[in-house]
């Protein structure tokens, strides 16, 4: 271990220290801390069925307290049957069997309370299950109390869909209901029907569902897409985009490509609905998360998170692409910096739709060495960061054979495009238990045996493992407010060498990383150097006014 290190945050005990953060309040919680994504069906099998759940969750909070984030964030745990594994919700007011009850989610706020983390819902509200009740009386006829609750269209003149509108998965975003003789809009699968949020009494359920939740301790929402929640009355075709040059070579297998998405989504009647939303958030304290996918994102960004009218934080979907580099991670930061300085961001390098960032990332590289600096990376860019599942172990994606695919996407694109089950695998407990300790019964996914070397238990006895290093630098950070705080600058940026400086009330942090196999160096040119700072966890230098790199190494320093 390297003499710098502080003490490891797994010898803490299972309550998380009270950190004298800078201008600290309670309602800003969420601008200080790391926040985890739990893909809760591949945490942790208390039931041993085979399928992660809330009581396993529970079990293991203190995984979270020894990793020092302050928040876990839940993928969709509502009742579903499950079609596109929980982002097609029955029953907002009830868990899925799967996953337990309600008094077992009102347990896991008890003990995450005691604990000090807080609990925040992925919430699915621009559509819901065609087997939900409200779909199910809406497709009876055109009268009944549900008939305007989804978007439904007559059919053109010669029986085909209303417009050219295409799902995200590339298909035709109407389908036909013969009992009520119309089509339905789905933005996703057929089996996903899109609520019509041009109806007053479907945005004051909407606000029912999320302030049933808060009343039972949720501290906030992440919004899938609140951009698709509202949709052009008039039905306009979407035009076609005329610059393809910027589509990544391997998205132009789906059509949604190719048109530019004006008047299924973007749409400026989403924003007075967003805004009830925030003010009721508001009042419970309560964070607001949104994923904005569109063709300008950040020109949405802006529109959707730049006032206090909408979501507190916002996620960057650019910073997620197929095959990942310095220069494009550092585009996409410096663009967001140039563009959206009123927006708080929330980071995330890796999600559930995505294949896990050390096998996205361009060249050959030591994959547990790289997982360290780019975290290290995540954590210091401005905003919130988001650590998805395995994330902090430094996995790889995960090879799933076709017979064993679950992702719906995936089976519809293979091979061209194997789907989403590679990042959603369980997470590997203990290498020396079957199912790698997720689980005694066969889990939903397989194991992936590449990842029984980078198993929880595995990386908690080594102090060099990426687990334990990520640990050191998130407790180092909670002691910085340049970089909690602070505002940021690119000042070099190359290949595989990013300098930033952050800056807080007169301040200054100097934050060098190298992500390459070779040594690198950066010449200051400063009147004075800046004051090396320890506990971080890396290896960088400073002489004579030259930051020294070695392979996978940050250097971070305070200027005078």
């Amino acid at each position: 271990m390297k003499s710098s290190d502080p003490q490891l945050p797994g010898q803490r005990n299972n309550q998380r220290p009270q950190t004298q953060r800078p201008e600290s309040t309670q309602d800003d919680w969420w601008k200080y801390g790391v926040i985890y994504q739990v893909n809760v069906r591949s945490f942790f099998d208390a039931n041993n069925d085979g399928v992660g759940d809330i009581k396993g969750l529970t079990a293991k909070l203190d995984y979270f307290v020894e990793l020092g984030v302050a928040a876990i964030a839940l993928t969709p745990v509502f009742t579903s049957p499950m079609s596109d594994f929980g982002f097609d919700v029955s029953d907002y007011y009830s868990l899925d069997p799967a996953f337990g009850d309600l008094d077992d989610f009102d347990a896991l706020i008890r003990e995450a309370n005691i604990r000090g983390l807080r609990v925040l819902l992925d919430i699915v509200i621009s559509h819901t299950s065609v087997q939900h009740p409200w779909f199910l009386e809406s497709k009876q006829d055109r009268n009944n109390p549900k008939a305007d609750w989804y978007v439904w269209a007559d059919a053109q003149a010669d029986g085909t869909a209303p417009n050219n509108w295409q799902t995200t998965f590339g298909h035709p975003a109407w389908s036909w209901s013969s009992t009520r003789g119309q089509y339905y809009l789905h933005n996703a699968t057929s089996r996903q029907a899109d609520l019509n949020f041009h109806n007053s009494e479907v945005i004051a359920e909407v606000l029912n569902i999320l302030q049933f939740w808060l009343e039972r301790g949720v501290a906030g929402f992440r919004l899938d897409c609140p951009n698709l929640y509202t949709h052009d009355k008039k039905l306009r075709n979407n035009p076609a985009r005329r610059n393809m040059a910027a589509i990544p070579e391997e998205a132009l297998i789906n059509p949604f490509e190719y048109q530019l998405q004006i008047y299924n989504q973007n749409r400026p009647e989403t924003l007075p609905t967003l805004a009830r939303i925030r003010r009721l958030c508001d009042r419970y304290e309560a964070a607001l998360l949104g994923s904005v996918t569109s063709s300008a994102t950040f020109e949405m960004l802006n529109i959707y998170s730049g006032s206090q009218e909408g979501l507190q934080m916002a996620n960057i979907y650019e910073a997620l692409p197929s095959v990942c580099n310095l220069p494009g991670l550092v585009d996409v930061v410096r663009t967001f910096e140039e563009n959206c300085d009123q927006v708080w961001p929330y980071w995330m390098l890796n999600n559930h739709d995505v294949a896990r960032l050390v096998s996205r990332w361009e060249g050959d590289h030591d994959a547990p060495r790289l997982a360290a600096i780019v975290l290290a990376l995540h954590l210091s860019l401005r905003g919130t960061p988001v650590l998805f599942q395995g994330d902090e172990l430094g996995l790889e994606e995960a090879y799933i054979p076709f017979d064993n695919l679950c992702d719906p996407y995936g089976k519809l694109s293979w091979p061209q495009y194997m789907g989403r089950d590679g990042c959603r695998t369980p997470l590997p407990w203990d290498d020396n238990l079957p199912h790698a300790g997720f689980s005694t019964h066969k889990p939903w996914l397989p194991i992936d045996p590449r990842h029984l070397s980078h198993a929880i238990n595995v990386q908690q006895r080594d102090p060099e493992s990426v687990l334990r290093r990520v640990q050191r630098f998130i407790q180092w950070r909670e002691e910085q407010p340049e970089i909690l705080l602070g505002s940021m600058s690119i000042i070099h940026a190359d290949a595989s060498v990013l300098l930033l400086l952050r800056k807080h009330k007169g301040a200054r942090l100097l934050a060098a990383f190298n992500v390459s196999y070779e040594p690198a160096e950066i010449e200051l040119n400063l009147p004075q150097p800046p004051e090396a700072l320890s506990g971080h966890g890396f290896a960088g230098e400073l002489r004579d006014n030259r930051i020294y790199l070695p392979p996978y190494e940050a250097f971070f320093g305070r200027l005078p």
